[in-house]
């Protein structure tokens, strides 16, 4: 349905909300008071010198505008959304960029974000685009019902990046479940912990094989690699299938955008990546404290792949042969899942 959805996530247009309309030469970029503020704070744009994980975070903060705008775009164009005169609501909305073109599009927005230093860079994001009567911003948690019963109901929910950080992924989902209008939409992205790309680099921190342990272990390892006590600020990681369980509870029919590859050749391809894969695994030095631990979970991961390996060899149908490619193409080679949910109950 939406082939170039990942491709196009970087690409757009940015408009002033000023009587000119102005178009902004820097496609999708980012004024200079935002960018004075973060400079203020130390955070300038990668280097040559930033390491691999600086490098992501810092993308991802100055990459804040243009992401806001092709998620916006992509609304438009593949699902026929107006955000004129709509409500809309982004859980987690950070540095302010997809607030900001939302508004930029006339809608009325509202963003909850549970820092307190992000809220404070997304108005200065907003200033320079002259929408700050366009957006309220509530620095509360979301998942707390006192945070979102005030809030009435919204015609799209977007929550990007966000649901692995919360304490209870459950509770946002509930929350969505009646924030929405029948006939909304809620747009969510959720990391996949057991992709190859994931277990090879755990896609906040690059960790070889962090993804696989709880939260708990997942710190040990990061401080242990880095030789000193860090925090390691990812709380969930749900499988596909726990997802689209929590969903229909509460009354929301979620669909995946991305296309899955139901070939023979994907699955050939798959079984090579993961021989690869638990070669690396097997190698990673820990501590002693989480050693066992570690191991036990690689275990699994080898037995689940095994498990769903031999399904496909023993299906002679077929489609049942494709379903359970594109189930295996969905499971380890997606890193990142695209769900767009519509409410369908009151």
């Amino acid at each position: 349905m939406i082939d170039s959805v990942i491709a196009d996530l970087r690409t757009g247009i940015v408009m002033l909300a000023d009587s000119e309309r102005t178009e902004v030469a820097e496609i999708g970029g980012i004024g200079p008071r935002f960018r004075g503020v973060l400079a203020a704070s130390n955070i300038n744009p990668a280097t040559e010198k930033s390491n691999d994980i600086e490098r992501i975070w810092l993308d991802y903060i100055f990459s804040t505008n243009k992401r806001g705008v092709a998620l916006v775009t992509k609304f438009k164009d593949q699902f026929g959304f107006d955000f004129k005169g709509k409500r809309v609501l982004d859980i987690g909305s950070g540095y302010g960029g997809l607030c900001l073109a939302a508004a930029l599009q006339g809608a009325d927005v509202v963003g909850v974000e549970f820092q307190k230093k992000l809220v404070d860079f997304s108005l200065e994001n907003f200033h320079d685009f002259d929408v700050g009567d366009c957006i309220e911003i509530i620095n509360k948690d979301i998942v707390n019902p006192e945070t979102w019963k005030s809030l009435g109901q919204f015609d799209i929910v977007f929550c990007d990046n966000v649901i692995e950080h919360v304490h209870s992924p459950e509770g946002l989902i509930s929350a969505v479940g009646s924030l929405l209008k029948v006939g909304g939409y809620f747009y969510l992205t959720a990391p996949n912990a057991y992709s190859f790309g994931m277990i090879r680099s755990e896609c906040h921190y690059g960790l070889l094989g962090a993804s696989l342990l709880d939260p708990n272990d997942a710190a040990v390892m990061l401080s242990f690699i880095r030789g000193q006590k860090t925090e390691y600020d990812v709380s969930f990681y749900y499988d596909y299938a726990e997802y689209v369980e929590i969903f229909t509870r509460y009354g929301l029919d979620p669909k995946h955008l991305l296309p899955l590859d139901g070939s023979d050749a994907a699955v050939a391809r798959a079984h090579a990546n993961f021989n690869e894969i638990i070669k690396d695994l097997e190698k990673v030095k820990l501590p002693d404290s989480i050693r066992d631990r570690y191991f036990e979970r690689v275990r699994w991961y080898k037995n689940r792949f095994y498990a769903d390996l031999n399904y496909f060899y023993g299906a002679n149908d077929p489609q049942e042969r494709a379903a359970i490619a594109q189930r295996m193409s969905r499971d380890y080679e997606i890193n990142l899942w695209y769900f767009v949910c519509k409410r369908t109950k009151k």
